[in-house]
């Protein structure tokens, strides 16, 4: 039987790859890690424990795989940003009516995360404000908004070098009072400063929040690269072959650079240090490359 010409056309237009990883990264999210971590417990299979040690976070500083979870799920959120955003700028449809949706789509997420952290239950005094949900909130508005109004991915990527730039710029050589510049802990970095100059009701870490004010900003840049990414899937300059090397390339160097600073600039993922987005975003991208080449690119 035939295939009809509205279902073919409603399948290539669907990235599929990008709903494949998009399930991979859920499968982690929902609980894949404990089904890891509760089979090595069980006599016999001692030799998962390595692979076991990978689905927890790291205290502080370093790398695990699970420490890829959130950043990937953000970076996914990317890739659809000129799917669902620049898609609609071609076909006319008004910046600002597409700016109103994106601030629209912040806030609730944002909202949400504070509700979900227990305001409503405890009051809003002693409140978190601070959340998972707010943080990919406050990122996707950042990066859509960049993608928004600059299409041209030269700009874009201009723009994810600023923030990446300013986020370094405070984390190594602004001084906090009283302790100097350049820490990376959870009581004198300038992360946790800020958090507590700025950031209003109960802190996570008691002296920082993991989804602090300048964890977001700092996150918004993996969202950014992964609209980037999308960018480059939704180009018609290259084959689907190209793409493909495009983006995993484009991923051995991020990951690559992040590794080079990692000695004196190191990664941590509760400070969401430069080194940390420059490995999640490769990393993320590299995988990313990887479902494309195996289920859109073949």
């Amino acid at each position: 039987m035939e295939k009809s010409p509205i279902t073919t056309t409603s399948r290539k237009a669907r990235l599929l790859s990008l709903d494949a990883l998009r399930g991979f990264d859920m499968f982690w999210i929902i609980g894949g890690n404990q089904l890891i971590i509760f089979l090595a417990a069980l006599q016999g299979l001692a030799w998962l424990q390595p692979v076991a040690d990978q689905m927890r976070h790291v205290s502080w500083e370093g790398f695990h795989f699970y420490d890829l979870i959130f950043p990937l799920f953000m970076f996914i959120s990317g890739v659809a940003i000129p799917f669902a955003i620049t898609s609609k700028v071609e076909k006319g449809v008004s910046k600002n009516s597409l700016l109103l949706k994106i601030i629209k789509r912040g806030l609730v997420l944002v909202v949400f995360g504070i509700i979900y952290n227990g305001a409503l239950q405890h009051g809003f005094e002693d409140a978190r404000y601070a959340s998972v949900l707010g943080q990919i909130g406050i990122a996707y508005v950042l990066a859509a908004v960049i993608v928004l109004f600059n299409r041209s991915m030269m700009m874009q990527g201009l723009w994810l070098a600023v923030i990446l730039g300013f986020i370094a710029l405070l984390q190594l050589v602004v001084p906090v009072p009283g302790y100097g510049a350049g820490n990376f802990d959870r009581v004198m970095s300038i992360n946790a400063w800020l958090d507590q100059l700025l950031l209003p009701g109960r802190l996570i870490g008691g002296t920082y929040d993991n989804e602090g004010i300048l964890n977001v900003i700092s996150a918004s840049s993996v969202t950014l690269s992964g609209a980037l990414a999308g960018a480059i899937l939704r180009s018609k300059k290259w084959s689907p072959n190209q793409k493909t090397l495009i983006i995993g390339i484009s991923g051995l160097i991020l990951a690559g650079v992040a590794l080079l600073l990692s000695p004196f600039y190191p990664i941590i993922k509760n400070m969401w240090t430069v080194p940390f987005n420059l490995l999640t975003a490769g990393l993320s991208a590299l995988l990313l490359s990887l479902f494309y080449f195996l289920i859109d690119d073949l």
